[in-house]
Formats: structure tokens, C-alpha cells, sequence
């Protein structure tokens, strides 16, 4: 899986509320585009941080509610051939803030493909609990006790999403999602219920639903003039972590090798996964395809009617390997 990862203890919070925020970083080779998500606490100004460059790498300060630095980390991102990008993950060098206690190692991955950084994250500590600070929190509001002197308390959990793409070519940002995208089990089946494509391979929503569906490891969704998508909870050769699934919606990156890219939401009768996520797809492009014979003509196909099927010789492996 490809991520980068830490964790730092935190005092416990009663209420938290998830703030989202984009940037974007156009760096001398290459630009990237990040989404932080962040739980906050008290007026804090900056609440997702701030992203800059400097000395060809990538920094992020997170500030506490007092707007003063708390943290920091940086990336230092290099080109390799064949598309592929190397990132490494360090402190910034010179400051004082804290930043992760062991760094993961370098990470190798595609352009659009989507990777996440954990920055900060909250345990359960031996502070008050949660009952207790429901208590605290009735008896301040009836003036029965002295409210805790003023402090500067730290942002709460914060993730930071990323994409990256090369300098003058198309690139894919982030779609929005609530909650925190997580890995689904590798034998995690996808549902595709009569999907609708909304507005991603043109300006308009199509209306044209398809009335099938298909449920498997692997599934697919074919669009005339566009070629496959295939769709699977866990890595597969070929495949990019660029999809994510939440609830009875699909979202993915479609990025047609040559001069355009742009995000795909397909709307579906169900769920993907009985769980709820968002959950982290991994897509695989297939532009030659072309869709067997199945509850479609020839005229659906090109009136814009999506196909979907599954990949049956997957299902097969996974029984010959003793699963079910």
C-alpha cells in the first residue's frame, strides 16, 4: 500500500468538527495538489495548516489554536522514469517544531495516484473521559464552577492527501469525501448497482442509468469512446490507488494519457461496500476494450448507457486459493 505514516498522542476531545482544505504547489518539474482534512479545536485560524515550498521540497506547519507553529515534516519528491515518482519524508531542517518520532521510508508511485499522509492522530490518554467532560462542560454553562484557565490546545487528528502530476500535462486533485479513507480487506467484493455517470466524461450529467449491476474482486464499467475501468479493494498489478468509494457513490481520476483529466463520480442504487467508508479503489484503464454482448445494444452503448460486468476469472483464482 502506498502511504506515509505517523502518529503522535493527543489529549481526548468531546467535540470535534472535520474542516477540508485544498492547495496547490507548482514546483519546478512537477505540481501537486493537497487536501487536508483536520478535526478542530477552539478558533484556531489556520486550522489545515500551511503547505509552501522551499529548497525543492515541500513543508508543512500545522499550527495550534494560539495560530503558533506546532508541527512540521516536509517532503522531498524526485522523478524516476516510466512516470513514477519517489517521495521521502523528513523534518524540516533548522526548526524547532515537532514532527514524527520515526519516519516511514520512501514511497514509490504513479502520477494521479492518490497517497495519504497521517500527520496527526488521537488515542485515549488517562485525561478526563468523555463523561466526564460532558459533566464539566454543564456545570461551566451553569456558572457551578470556574471554567480550566485559558490554553493553547493542539489541532486534533489531520491528514494530509496528495496527487502529483508532471509540470504541463493534466492532473487529477482529490475529490471531496467526509470521514477518513482507510484500506478495505484484499477479498473485499465491489458492488456496481445500475450506475449513473454524472458529469465527468462531459459538462452535462448524463441521465441514461444503467438497469444491471455486477458484484465481484473486480469490477468493471465500460463507457463508449472511452474504453474500461476496472475497480478492486486492494493493489493489483497495473492498477492505481486513484478511486474512492463512500456510501452509494464511486469517484476516480480519468486521465486519458493524452491532454485531459478530470474527475468521474458514478451514482449508484446501493452501496459499494456494506461498510462505511469513504474506502480507498484502486482503477485500472483499459481504452481498447470493447464490452461483451450482454443486456445492451449496440445504440445504448453509444447513447452514453454505461456497461458493467466482473471479472469472473478473478472469482475463479480465489477459489482454486481456498476463498470464498
Amino acid at each position: 500500500m502506498k502511504y506515509l505514516c505517523a502518529l503522535l498522542l493527543l489529549r481526548p476531545v468531546c467535540c470535534l468538527a472535520q474542516m477540508h482544505c485544498a492547495d496547490t504547489l507548482v514546483m519546478d518539474k512537477y505540481v501537486v495538489f493537497f487536501r487536508t482534512i483536520s478535526d478542530m479545536r477552539g478558533p484556531i485560524k489556520q486550522p489545515c495548516g500551511s503547505t509552501f515550498a522551499k529548497d525543492g521540497a515541500i513543508r508543512r506547519v500545522i499550527y495550534d489554536s494560539f495560530d503558533r507553529p506546532y508541527f512540521g515534516y516536509q517532503i522531498r519528491i524526485t522523478l524516476l522514469d516510466g512516470g513514477k515518482y519517489r517521495a521521502e519524508m523528513g523534518a524540516i531542517q533548522g526548526s524547532r517544531l515537532k514532527s514524527f518520532a520515526k519516519f516511514p521510508p520512501a514511497v514509490t508511485f504513479s502520477a494521479n495516484e492518490y497517497l495519504d499522509v497521517p500527520v496527526l492522530e488521537e488515542v485515549k490518554s488517562r485525561g478526563r473521559s468523555f463523561w466526564l467532560e460532558y459533566i464539566y462542560s454543564w456545570l461551566v454553562y451553569l456558572n457551578l464552577i470556574q471554567p480550566d484557565p485559558p490554553t493553547a490546545q493542539t489541532p486534533g487528528r489531520v491528514v494530509d492527501y496528495l496527487t502529483i502530476w508532471r509540470k504541463g500535462m493534466p492532473g487529477i486533485v482529490l475529490p471531496e469525501f467526509r470521514g477518513w479513507a482507510q484500506a478495505l480487506p484484499t477479498v473485499t467484493a465491489l458492488t456496481l448497482d445500475r450506475p449513473l455517470v454524472k458529469g465527468a466524461f462531459h459538462q452535462q450529467e448524463d441521465k441514461i442509468r444503467s438497469e444491471v449491476g455486477a458484484i465481484g474482486v473486480v469490477v468493471w464499467l465500460y463507457r463508449e469512446g472511452h474504453g474500461r475501468y476496472l475497480f478492486s479493494a486492494s493493489p493489483r498489478p497495473g492498477y492505481t490507488r486513484s478511486g474512492i468509494a463512500e456510501g452509494a457513490m464511486l469517484q476516480f481520476g480519468v486521465h486519458d494519457g493524452g491532454s485531459t483529466s478530470r474527475n468521474c463520480i458514478i451514482g449508484l442504487r446501493s452501496n459499494v461496500v456494506p461498510q462505511r467508508g469513504p474506502w480507498w479503489i484502486w482503477v485500472k484503464h483499459e481504452p481498447g476494450f470493447r464490452p461483451p454482448a450482454g443486456p445492451w445494444t449496440e445504440a445504448d452503448l453509444k447513447n452514453s448507457m454505461p456497461a458493467v460486468g466482473a471479472e469472473k476469472s478473478i472469482d475463479r483464482s480465489r477459489q482454486r486459493d481456498g476463498l470464498r
